[in-house]
């Protein structure tokens, strides 16, 4: 299933008064994206996978900003509308037939929204380090997800002022 988030947030989106900079594509089939121009974070996502799985590249390292990690699968949060790094993870599974995606959200907030959309998802390490106690108040050591996606979701929430050693 390509779905990370409700046909309602998408529709509601498409009814926004957007800028010239910023706009909802479909790329795939029942799948909606969102992206900046010129060069979108998933656009270049979706071609640094195309050319590892081509074996053009031997690996690839996507820092996306932004990373939308506060949307969650029902709902629009802190300033995230789309989830875009849990739709490059779908699009790695379900177009370019990874069987296994890791998430690795480095990021002073707890990215909620990805941690929802996989909690139950044995295919998806997510990893997140993040301040905590601090918005969105998730991101606990015992959030490890759930049913078969019980010790995929891994948290290490720091202290306000932590730095490199604590990290």
């Amino acid at each position: 299933n390509y779905w990370v988030h409700l046909t309602i947030i998408l529709v509601f989106l498409n009814l926004l008064p957007l800028s010239k900079h910023f706009h909802v594509i479909t790329a795939l089939p029942n799948v909606f994206l969102s992206r900046l121009e010129p060069k979108g974070a998933l656009s270049l996502i979706e071609n640094l996978e195309d050319k590892v799985i081509a074996g053009e590249l031997e690996n690839a390292f996507c820092s996306v900003r932004p990373p939308g990690h506060h949307a969650e699968p029902g709902r629009a949060m802190g300033f995230c509308f789309f989830n875009n790094v849990a739709i490059a993870a779908r699009y790695a599974q379900n177009v370019l037939g990874l069987e296994r995606v890791a998430i690795v959200d480095f990021d002073v907030h707890h990215g909620n929204g990805t941690q929802a959309a996989f909690y139950d998802d044995p295919s998806v390490l997510y990893l997140s380090t993040h301040q905590y106690p601090f918005y969105p108040g998730t991101g606990s050591f015992h959030d490890i997800g759930v049913g078969a996606g019980e010790g995929t979701t891994l948290n290490f929430p720091l202290r306000a002022g932590h730095g490199d050693q604590e990290f």
